[in-house]
């Protein structure tokens, strides 16, 4: 009976109608707003973005929409939990993290191989704060209460990365919300990745909080 309940919803999620796409889509929106505002404020300077893209995917999908599955990024995940539970990983390109370090600790950074703990203390508390962002617009426009993990950090291929989801399909469902964020600063374009994987029983949580639900 359980296992039903979680296939209708894990179907759900994966093929829904233009109204949902366009909520998701605007909580994207918002989020990745109040993301740019919160990275300005802490680098102490002007940054644009994009519209972010925003799409559902398989979890195997993933690894394909961040560069590939060899693609070397930083990969920061958290466990959400109270009205609605689920993992969030935010992922960045190394443009991405090298422009963050640059500026926060005025030092020239040019690998990945030059990060130490200070490096990968300061990208954790980049990433808690933006991924912050976008949990208080869910919260706010579904009216949920949701808390957030303290961070973990991981350096390595995207593949390996988002392995972590696919090995705990049976918890969290094989279905994410996938958004994909253009931030630029003049010349200075980067991307960063947020994916929103819901553990079984809770995709329709979001569309219940905006009326929408099943």
């Amino acid at each position: 009976m359980v296992t039903g309940m979680i296939m209708e919803e894990e179907n759900y999620f994966a093929e829904l109608d233009a109204l949902r796409i366009d909520a998701l889509r605007e909580i994207g929106n918002i989020g990745a707003g109040n993301a740019a505002t919160a990275l300005a404020a802490m680098l102490n300077i002007r940054v644009d973005m994009n519209v972010p893209e925003v799409k559902v995917l398989n979890v195997g999908e993933l690894a394909d929409n961040v560069g590939g599955p060899e693609n070397q990024v930083v990969g920061i995940i958290f466990s959400l939990r109270g009205d609605f539970k689920g993992l969030m990983m935010f992922i960045t390109e190394e443009k991405f993290a090298h422009l963050v370090l640059n500026v926060l600790m005025k030092k020239q950074f040019d690998r990945y191989e030059e990060f130490g703990e200070i490096e990968l203390s300061a990208l954790k508390e980049v990433a808690n704060i933006m991924v912050s962002s976008y949990v208080m617009a869910i919260s706010k426009m579904t009216n949920m209460k949701i808390s957030v993990s303290p961070p973990g950090i991981s350096v390595d291929m995207a593949g390996a990365l988002l392995n972590v989801p696919a090995v705990e399909m049976e918890k969290y469902g094989d279905k994410a919300l996938f958004v994909r964020n253009g931030f630029f600063n003049g010349d200075n374009r980067v991307t960063s990745y947020l994916m929103l994987i819901p553990e079984a029983g809770y995709v329709n949580k979001i569309f219940q909080g905006l009326g929408m639900g099943l």
